[in-house]
């Protein structure tokens, strides 16, 4: 309910926040995993694949659907 934008952001912004980002875009804006992956690792944004390349794994690993389920039930 909060007014929009909204900014989130951690002490670097780029590995954390991206999973977070990441999440609301396919839980919420209804995003691919292709496109919230592609953002993620675009240069600007820093992502640190090397140190957390668990991060993509998780994306690509992710059930939408049940989170989804569980969010809007």
């Amino acid at each position: 309910n909060s007014p929009k934008p909204v900014l989130i952001h951690c002490w670097h912004g780029s590995d954390r926040t991206g999973v977070v980002i990441a999440m609301y875009r396919l839980i919420f804006q209804n995003w691919t995993k292709k496109q919230v992956i592609e953002e993620l690792m675009k240069p600007e944004l820093n992502h640190h694949y090397k140190i957390y390349p668990n991060i993509q794994r998780y994306i690509q690993d992710v059930d939408v659907e049940k989170i989804r389920q569980a969010v809007f039930e």
